[in-house]
């Protein structure tokens, strides 16, 4: 075991890399705020974080029917009543594969990435429809971006082109883990 420890130490920086969580904004680009990890490189990154999670349960316990405007007819204008007890659920994020173009303790890098997103649905909503589920990939972006500091601790920031946004600043902190 301890040579394979003192092997380890030979390996060059290039093959080595931290993994690092941190908090940002715009960071994954979906959302206002996220969770990340990140994977610091020499040269190279890859990041995959969390930024929107959303659960809603709309459970009529009472069993009162809720009052859907029913399309106009000449027989009648009165509402159709619909029974709604659902329960969603939507989480998007996305990944970033970043290239920084220095080692050290300010370190400028070129980004691109893509958001994702996965969602299903329960029960019956207030349109009467049954529920399903789906996934779907979205707004490709890359940018510039600055990480001050090591793995241990560091902050950045990032400006991006992205289809969904036009621009977008990104900025965070973060630690190693």
């Amino acid at each position: 075991m301890l040579i394979g420890l003192a092997g380890l130490a030979l390996v060059p920086g290039t093959a080595r890399a931290s993994w690092t969580v941190n908090a940002g904004y715009h960071n994954p680009a979906v959302s206002t705020y996220g969770l990340n990890l990140l994977n610091i490189g020499t040269n190279w990154g890859f990041e995959v974080g969390v930024g929107w999670i959303d659960v809603a349960v709309q459970d009529d316990d009472s069993k009162s029917l809720l009052h859907v405007p029913a399309p106009a007819t000449a027989e009648s204008g009165a509402a159709r009543r619909v029974l709604r007890d659902e329960t969603k659920f939507t989480l998007a994020g996305g990944a970033s594969l970043k290239y920084f173009f220095s080692s050290g303790k300010v370190r400028p890098y070129l980004q691109g990435g893509a958001d994702f997103g996965i969602g299903a649905t329960t029960g019956k909503d207030g349109d009467g429809n049954d529920g399903g589920a789906g996934a779907s990939a979205f707004g490709p972006y890359g940018g510039l971006g600055l990480l001050i500091g090591s793995p241990s601790f560091y902050i950045y920031g990032a400006y991006n082109l992205a289809e969904h946004q036009n621009t977008f600043a990104q900025a965070g902190i973060g630690i190693g883990i």
